[in-house]
């Protein structure tokens, strides 16, 4: 077993899907979408494979708008998760859009 070992045969049935299937939103997550008002996002994301609030970093603008949230919501949520992630790595590699990308 070497040490980039990411655990999927620790897993019954193995393999990564496994490993994943068993995988929720975090706390930490749940508790900044209902301190946002967006608490229905949940499943959404948690299907897009949202795990932990640096993954909320990766949610594409796109991806909101496809769920209908309209243009306060949105910057609601890159705003929250501005704070809680920081800007301190780099919005840009976060792939954070300009707030002009929001007014579509």
């Amino acid at each position: 077993r070497g040490d980039d070992d990411i655990g999927c045969d620790r897993v019954p049935g193995g393999g990564a899907s496994a490993a994943m299937a068993g995988k929720k939103l975090g706390e930490s997550v749940l508790k900044m979408l209902a301190e946002m008002s967006l608490d229905t996002l949940a499943p959404k994301l948690e299907a897009l494979g949202v795990r932990t609030v640096q993954d909320l970093g990766l949610v594409d603008d796109a991806d909101l708008v496809r769920w209908g949230l309209s243009t306060i919501e949105r910057r609601r949520f890159f705003a929250g998760v501005r704070s809680a992630i920081g800007d301190a790595g780099g919005s840009a590699e976060l792939g954070f859009l300009p707030p002009s990308a929001l007014t579509q």
